[in-house]
């Protein structure tokens, strides 16, 4: 469990949420209007496209990994 804590712990470190450290190139006005353009109205829609094969996966692999343990 700790090793689990410990890797978390470090994976998060090495993804620091600062705009700081961020590219400039995020605050330009290019990117500015592609945000735009991208969380128009059929955001959810594409995002819930695109997130449920990767739910189809986890249901796999919690079933394989299920099926594994009996």
């Amino acid at each position: 469990m700790t090793m689990r804590v410990g890797l978390l712990t470090v994976g998060l470190a090495a993804f620091p949420a600062s705009p700081l450290l961020a590219c400039t190139l995020c605050h330009s006005e290019t990117a500015e209007a592609v945000r735009e353009r991208l969380f128009q109205g059929d955001f959810l829609i594409n995002l819930a496209l695109v997130a449920a094969p990767m739910a189809a996966l986890g249901v796999v692999v919690a079933f394989a990994l299920y099926a594994r343990s009996s």
